[in-house]
């Protein structure tokens, strides 16, 4: 599930609920870029943007998307490594991305 609410000018809140935890069980804040920002306000809706999805479905929905955009490998590994590679030191990515990513 994602809220509008949950998203400001530099970052998103990804929560972590007895419904839907994150890996490590905490909320997690991310910050997003200008592409990600007009993208997020292209969705319809007022407050929801995406509705509650079970992790087979949202594993399916990322699996198909990369393969339409021709990604390889794990969409939260390639995100942290676009981070990298745009200069962004091992520490903070490592902060960012929290427990469970090398």
């Amino acid at each position: 599930m994602l809220r509008r609410s949950w998203i400001d000018r530099e970052e998103m809140k990804i929560l972590s609920s007895e419904l839907a935890r994150t890996k490590s069980g905490k909320w997690r804040v991310m910050p997003i870029t200008e592409g990600a920002r007009e993208g997020l306000a292209l969705l319809p809706g007022k407050d929801l943007l995406l509705p509650h999805m079970t992790r087979p479905s949202m594993s399916r929905a990322f699996k198909n998307d990369a393969a339409r955009a021709q990604l390889d490998g794990s969409p939260r590994h390639t995100y942290w490594s676009h981070f990298v590679v745009a200069g962004v030191s091992l520490r903070t990515v490592q902060l960012l991305a929290g427990p469970g990513v090398p």
